[in-house]
């Protein structure tokens, strides 16, 4: 039994190491001038690169207002009061995997190549900055990373004496590549800085139900909004409307 045991370590180790190799690259991104986002994933497929696709999902809290003021006022009388509520709800990534999955599929197939890959994070080398453990990118062979984003919140505010909560749910895929400048070293481009694919959205009202709420957990109990697998469904009906424009534009 210990030797089998040891055994099995020992294979799961040399997998480990053997995954580790695969994802690390000695070879740097040297940038083309004028070089256009088909061009760039053609020269990627020709030096081995990849693109990493990687899912992030926010916790649910309420919406901070955007300005130093909770008011937005109308020729000087205030006229909407946005509040924040205490506490976030953390949601589960699983439940959107399907979408990242989706969007390194569909890339791949909008571009002839296979360069795009969901990514497990936990095998992509960490270092210490001064914002603390960041990802080190530009040792690996994912060279561009595609952050498929799912932002949850609730707008809640207040019109006259109406309190209103409107559950939204943004979602992007926003994409940042690592170069090396032989003078300054690695450096980020933004290949895509606005990567929109869609929201859901839903609005509560009833009167008098949301007074005296302190908590998001408290507001998110009322408002009951889709979640989980059924909040994946809604995400992929936007995704599946915005994504060809997403694609087109990537195509100029």
């Amino acid at each position: 039994m210990k030797t089998r045991f040891l055994l099995t370590m020992i294979l799961c180790a040399a997998i480990s190491f053997a995954y580790a190799q695969d994802v690390l690259s000695s070879k740097q991104n040297i940038p083309v001038k004028k070089e256009t986002f088909t061009s760039k994933l053609e020269r990627y497929k020709s030096e081995g690169f990849k693109v990493a696709v990687i899912l992030t999902v926010s916790p649910l809290t309420t919406k901070v207002p955007s300005t130093s003021s909770t008011s937005m006022k109308i020729e000087g009388e205030k006229v909407r009061e946005q509040i924040v509520l205490k506490g976030e709800i953390a949601l589960d990534d699983s439940d959107f995997t399907s979408l990242a999955a989706s969007y390194a599929a569909q890339m791949n197939e909008a571009f002839g190549t296979d360069v795009f890959e969901v990514v497990d994070l936990s095998n992509i080398p960490k270092k210490e900055s001064k914002w603390g453990e960041v990802y080190e990118w530009g040792k690996t062979k994912y060279k561009m990373v595609a952050n498929y984003w799912i932002g949850p919140s609730y707008d809640f505010s207040k019109f006259s004496d109406k309190k209103t909560a409107k559950f939204i749910v943004n979602q992007s895929a926003l994409v940042l590549e690592y170069i090396y400048d032989k003078k300054k070293g690695f450096k980020i481009k933004y290949p895509v800085r606005v990567g929109g694919l869609g929201f859901y959205t839903m609005s509560y009202d009833e009167e008098g139900a949301l007074e005296g709420l302190k908590t998001v957990e408290e507001l998110h109990a009322i408002v009951n909004p889709p979640m989980g697998a059924d909040l994946a469904t809604e995400l992929q009906k936007a995704y599946d409307e915005k994504m060809p424009d997403y694609i087109a534009k990537r195509k100029k």
